[in-house]
């Protein structure tokens, strides 16, 4: 397995796995599901110098992605917008591995380019989805509180890791 920066290539397959893990988040009534998806990736993917993709390469295939960005102007604070591993390659650590080396990179990358520490990383979850609930505890994450009817009229909760 190898974990990378994502490229403009890895699209298409990133597309894949987001719909295979978040079905719900790209239907609408107008568009396709696989419109919508593709739309999303590219519009976060073109971001700017502050958000960055990483995917998880398995035989020269992407089986799984992070999404980050920065918060907060030069805070440190990054926020882990959204993970993704395909049902097909779960239960591999492959989630653990695109946190673990997408912490690096943000460490790395913050220090370098604006003379920062990694301070915090933040991120939501549904109150129901224990199996990230329980890959976030596992990185370091901690739970802090929870949002009452975010995303669909659904509670989510906020995860912090300090470092």
């Amino acid at each position: 397995m190898k974990i990378r920066e994502a490229k403009r290539g890895d699209l298409e397959e990133m597309v894949q796995v987001g719909i295979d893990c978040f079905p719900n988040d790209f239907a609408s009534d107008n568009r396709s599901t696989k419109d919508n998806a593709r739309r999303w990736f590219e519009e976060r993917y073109n971001g700017n110098t502050f958000a960055r993709y990483h995917v998880a390469e398995v035989d020269g295939k992407v089986v799984g992605y992070v999404f980050h960005l920065m918060i907060g102007g030069t805070s440190g604070v990054v926020q882990l917008e959204q993970i993704g591993v395909h049902s097909n390659h779960r239960k591999k650590g492959i989630g653990t591995k695109l946190i673990s080396e997408s912490e690096q990179f943000w460490k790395e990358y913050l220090q370098e380019e604006f003379d920062l520490s990694l301070y915090k990383m933040l991120l939501t979850t549904s109150v129901i989805n224990d199996r990230a609930q329980n890959l976030y505890a596992k990185n370091g994450f901690k739970y802090s509180t929870t949002m009452k009817e975010i995303y669909w009229g659904h509670d989510e909760e906020i995860w912090i890791k300090e470092f």
